[in-house]
């Protein structure tokens, strides 16, 4: 893994727990230690991998080196070399742990109506950073739509909504974040 990898990595973890809520009270750190190395530090409360217990040490000569536990659930990585700890994280944590974990999310699907496009909330299970699984794409009142700006809402005939949804229970969709006029959420690609 390359070092636009890692950052990726921890960028599409992030944006995939976003949702209005946990990214005022969680997230990633990452610091450097004086001896000299790294400290990592990604929450996973109100995540697919709150609970989940986590231990990895290793040390391949004098110069590189880890040591990571998870604790209240946060994953906390030391180690010299920043790359290795976010790999860690990814493929001996994170992909592990995802088919264990029965959280679902609220994703929002895209549908255009009379050129308006509209977001309505699906139910989906994360498979990996930007993959969701569809759990349930449920009925829906009015209220629970979505648009990019509030007064959009002012021109939609709610007596004439009609949406082709495609989803089907264990489609897997890719998503990502977008501001809406509620707030940033996940939907789908």
């Amino acid at each position: 893994m390359n070092k636009i990898d890692s950052i990726i990595i921890l960028q599409q973890w992030y944006e995939s727990n976003c949702n209005n809520d946990w990214e005022h009270q969680y997230g990633i750190k990452i610091e450097t230690l004086d001896n000299p190395g790294w400290s990592v530090c990604i929450d996973t409360t109100n995540t697919p991998l709150e609970g989940v217990n986590f231990s990895s040490y290793g040390e391949t000569n004098r110069n590189s080196w880890y040591d990571i536990k998870t604790h209240n659930n946060v994953f906390i990585g030391y180690g010299s070399n920043l790359s290795d700890i976010i790999q860690i994280f990814y493929t001996e944590f994170l992909m592990p742990n995802l088919p264990k974990s029965d959280m679902l999310f609220t994703v929002y699907f895209e549908f255009i109506h009379k050129d308006m496009k509209i977001w309505r909330p699906i139910l989906a299970k994360m498979v990996d950073l930007i993959k969701f699984k569809v759990v349930n794409v449920p009925n829906i009142e009015i209220g629970e739509l979505l648009v990019r700006r509030k007064d959009d809402w002012q021109i939609i005939d709610f007596n004439d909504i009609k949406s082709d949804i495609v989803l089907k229970k264990e489609m897997i969709v890719t998503c990502h974040l977008e501001q809406l006029c509620d707030g940033v959420v996940l939907v789908v690609d």
